[in-house]
């Protein structure tokens, strides 16, 4: 808490501690102890504030919230075919062996999939059954940065940023979101 009486004092240092279920009491946080500008939000992590206009992280000198960590670059080379009720995703000018590796995420029309191995250039496994239409020529991204189950509430940002651009000068998404919310967050400019 702010004033000192709980385990932390600012939401960066909780992260940096490896806790990945916080709840923020009323006060404001100053977030900018980091030499990098960067609070780091990894998978599995919930942040719950205890009341939105009472508890603030104040994000000066260039800070801001990120959710996931850089990584390598995505794969999107050609199309693919999902089959209803299976397993398999075919590629169709697709070179996935030495690109994608199994743990990674293929996404497409808006749905993510795991993927469990590659089978060769053009074939790979997903996890679960795929449950969409059968479809061919999809597009299609595949990242190692996908990030789940992240949870965002009740807590205003402020930032030393200003204008509309507020938001994104703020908080950075590196990755893809998949089952994550933001629920009730408010971001307002930083006031001298």
């Amino acid at each position: 808490d702010a004033s000192g009486a709980g385990d932390y004092t600012s939401l960066g240092a909780a992260i940096k501690a490896g806790k990945k279920r916080i709840f923020i009491r009323k006060g404001t946080y100053e977030e900018d102890q980091w030499g990098n500008n960067v609070v780091f939000v990894d998978s599995n992590t919930i942040i719950v504030g205890e009341l939105r206009d009472e508890v603030v992280l104040n994000m000066t000198n260039g800070n801001r919230i990120t959710i996931g960590e850089y990584g390598d670059n995505d794969y999107a080379t050609g199309t693919v075919t999902f089959t209803n009720a299976s397993r398999t995703v075919t590629g169709a000018g697709t070179a996935w062996v030495g690109n994608v590796a199994a743990g990674q995420w293929i996404i497409t029309k808006g749905r993510a999939y795991k993927i469990s191995s590659v089978t060769d250039n053009t074939n790979l496994v997903i996890e679960s059954h795929y449950q969409g239409v059968t479809s061919a020529g999809n597009n299609y991204v595949i990242t190692a940065n996908a990030f789940t189950g992240i949870h965002l509430k009740d807590f205003t940002i402020q930032s030393d940023q200003s204008g509309l651009g507020a938001f994104p000068n703020t908080m950075d998404v590196l990755g893809s979101l998949i089952h994550c919310s933001f629920d009730n967050l408010k971001f307002l400019p930083r006031t001298a």
